[in-house]
């Protein structure tokens, strides 16, 4: 993971049973890249309900405009 030099954003939802959510967060936060973001989305598990895929593009489009290279 610390060979990621592209800027990645990792969402989870919270009660995802098909990817553990603790070894997710796990996994990015102990990778020690500053190019790994997490971002845990409640109440959602592996398939995101309506309010889940809000949040997901609210994150995608706020992390997309503060890594656009072309905006710093």
């Amino acid at each position: 993971l610390h060979h990621i030099k592209n800027p990645y954003l990792v969402l989870q939802g919270s009660t995802d049973i098909v990817t553990s959510t603790r070894m997710i967060k796990s996994f990015v936060t102990s990778g020690e890249n500053n190019n790994l973001k997490y971002n845990q989305i409640e109440d959602s598990g592996h398939m995101p309900s309506g309010k889940g895929m809000e949040k997901i593009i609210e994150l995608a489009i706020s992390f997309m405009l503060c890594n656009n290279k072309l905006t710093q």
